[in-house]
C-alpha cells in the first residue's frame, strides 16, 4: 500500500472548483496565473519586479480567502506546475506558448502575437524572483515547493520549446539562479 503524500494538480483558474482538498497532504495548483496587466515597453526592472510581486501577492491572498472559506488553512500548497516563455508579456497569459492571444482584461481588448514579442528572459526570472520574494515575506503561504515547467538538458529544444530552460555548461538564462533560491 502507498503511505506517501497525495495530492491533486489543479489548474489556476479552477482549484476552487475541487470538492475533496480535505482529503488530501498538498493542494497542487498549476500555477500560470496572471500576474499583471500591460506595462509600457521601457519601464524600469525595479517597476516590473514591484509589478509582478503584487501580482504574487494578490494570488495568494485569493488563495488564503479560498482556503479559509473551506476551512483548509493548515493544508500546505505545492506548485505542480509553474513556467514561463523567454518572451517579453509572458506574465500576462503564462499559460500560452505560441500563436496569439486574446487578452480579454483590458478594454479595449488586447490581441498578442506570442511569435512577435521580443526575446526576454528576464522577465520569467523576474516572475520566479517574486514569487520567492513574496513567500519569504509571507510564510503563512504555507508554499512546500514548486516544479517548473520545463527543464531540459538539450540545448536543441529552446528554439522549439519555449517554456525550456536550459540547464547544462555555460548556462546564462537569469531564470536558473531564480529558481536555486528555492
Amino acid at each position: 500500500f502507498y503511505s506517501g503524500r497525495l495530492s491533486f494538480a489543479a489548474n489556476f483558474d479552477n482549484y476552487h472548483e475541487i470538492g475533496f482538498w480535505d482529503d488530501l497532504d498538498l493542494m497542487g495548483i498549476n500555477a500560470y496565473f496572471l500576474l499583471r496587466y500591460d506595462q509600457p515597453p521601457n519601464t524600469t526592472q525595479a517597476r516590473r519586479f514591484a509589478s509582478l510581486r503584487q501580482g504574487w501577492q494578490d494570488v495568494f491572498d485569493q488563495i488564503d480567502a479560498f482556503k479559509a472559506e473551506q476551512d483548509l488553512q493548515q493544508l500546505p500548497i505545492l506548485f505542480t506546475e509553474l513556467g514561463y516563455t523567454y518572451r517579453r508579456n509572458s506574465t500576462l497569459a503564462p499559460w500560452e506558448q505560441g500563436g496569439y492571444s486574446i487578452l480579454l482584461d483590458y478594454s479595449p481588448p488586447k490581441l498578442m502575437l506570442w511569435s512577435e514579442e521580443p526575446l526576454d528572459f528576464i522577465e520569467r526570472a523576474l516572475a520566479v524572483r517574486a514569487l520567492h520574494t513574496t513567500h519569504r515575506q509571507n510564510p503563512q503561504t504555507n508554499l512546500r515547493g514548486i516544479l517548473y515547467w520545463k527543464l531540459t538538458t538539450q540545448h536543441d529544444q529552446l528554439p522549439v520549446e519555449p517554456f525550456s530552460l536550459y540547464i547544462g555548461p555555460n548556462t546564462q538564462d537569469p531564470l536558473l539562479l531564480q529558481l536555486r533560491l528555492f
